[in-house]
């Protein structure tokens, strides 16, 4: 009897969860960690890397999450699971949580119920076990199935002397004692659990922009090299606040706002500077190029050069700004701006359909 299953590919679903957990979308996270654990329900057993590569991802969600204990419990099951694997972006902080991960001790009896008089091969973290069989204590991976094929799968907790009952849904395919005809009009076949690709936001989406940051302009004309050292005495030194608003597409960009700086140093005429800006430009994925013009009361006009990166795990952009002030008496300076914005999650998710949410899917275990 033939059989029809479109499974979805383990290692790509746990690259979605691994994004979604990276750009701190923990909801979305949970979700795509369960369409990883359907993944391993079907198709070949799991291969080690991957399943590290799951725990790890699971780990950081719990820790971003407020649950380091349960964080570092996964990470001890990816070292034991896959040793030497890690995932880079996740950065040194939680790297340095891996690494002193310590797995519980003891172990416990692993047993499936449901199996007898059936043909079956079971897998424990993607390796061929006989049951009853006695498994370290910590977070586990079971599968069941035939012929190198898994139909069930479980994620299980297994503490130090239990013996732990794991239920197998009976199969909806059993293989039959005799080989039995089948005709076009009966079709033998499961239904597909597609691994639908993450959706692509379309139109336009206000946001909300909160900046903050530090501001440099230099004086003395633009005759002199182009020489910005911190001890110029015609520096001046601001510290601004923006707060703001904006629309933004896959592919472009608007925004507005108004600053509040107070003044460090320099030769401004008031400790204290107001204004605002217009900014507008190009996405190019997780970067921000545009045009950048503003008015301070002080009567200065801005002029800015922008280029915004996205960082890495976290809703926080990253800009720098470089071009000219205008002062009252047309005299010209060069400034340069840093500023860290939050654009927020959902302006973030629209520029990077990749980390999009994963669909809903059916129960773990492969469905008839």
């Amino acid at each position: 009897m033939e059989l029809v299953l479109n499974c979805p590919d383990a290692a790509e679903a746990v690259d979605a969860a691994e994004r979604l957990v990276l750009f701190a979308d923990l909801e979305r996270g949970k979700e795509a960690l369960v369409l990883v654990e359907a993944a391993f329900a079907c198709g070949p057993p799991a291969d080690a890397a991957t399943l590290a590569r799951m725990w790890i991802v699971e780990g950081a969600l719990l820790t971003d999450a407020g649950d380091p204990a349960g964080g570092s419990a996964l990470y001890a099951s990816a070292r034991r699971t896959g040793p030497g694997v890690w995932i880079a972006a996740f950065g040194p902080e939680k790297q340095a949580q891996y690494e002193a991960a310590a797995l519980p001790r003891g172990a416990g009896t692993l047993t499936l119920d449901g199996t007898a008089g059936t043909r079956g091969t079971t897998w424990v973290d993607g390796g061929v076990v006989e049951v009853p069989s006695l498994i370290s204590a910590g977070a586990h991976l079971v599968q069941y199935g035939a012929d190198g094929h898994v139909r069930f799968a479980q994620v299980v907790v297994v503490s130090d002397a239990q013996v732990l009952h794991v239920l197998v849904p009976p199969d909806p395919h059993p293989t039959p004692l005799a080989p039995t005809p089948v005709t076009p009009e009966v079709p033998l076949a499961r239904p597909p659990i597609v691994l639908a690709p993450p959706s692509v936001p379309t139109g336009t989406h206000p946001y909300v922009h909160l900046g903050v940051g530090t501001d440099l302009s230099f004086g003395g004309g633009l005759d002199g090299p182009m020489e910005f050292g911190m001890n110029d005495a015609g520096m001046t030194v601001r510290l601004p606040l923006e707060l703001g608003g904006g629309a933004a597409g896959r592919h472009g960009w608007v925004r507005a706002a108004v600053s509040a700086a107070p003044v460090l140093s320099g030769a401004a005429t008031s400790p204290f500077e107001a204004g605002g800006h217009l900014a507008g430009g190009v996405c190019v994925g997780p970067v921000d190029i545009g045009l950048l013009g503003g008015y301070s009361w002080s009567e200065v006009l801005t002029t800015r050069v922008v280029l915004g990166v996205v960082l890495p795990g976290a809703p926080i952009e990253l800009e720098v700004r470089a071009g000219l002030n205008v002062g009252a008496d047309a005299t010209l300076e060069r400034a340069a701006s840093v500023v860290i914005a939050f654009p927020g999650t959902r302006r973030i998710q629209r520029r990077h359909p990749a980390v999009g949410g994963p669909p809903k899917i059916p129960p773990v275990a492969a469905q008839p």
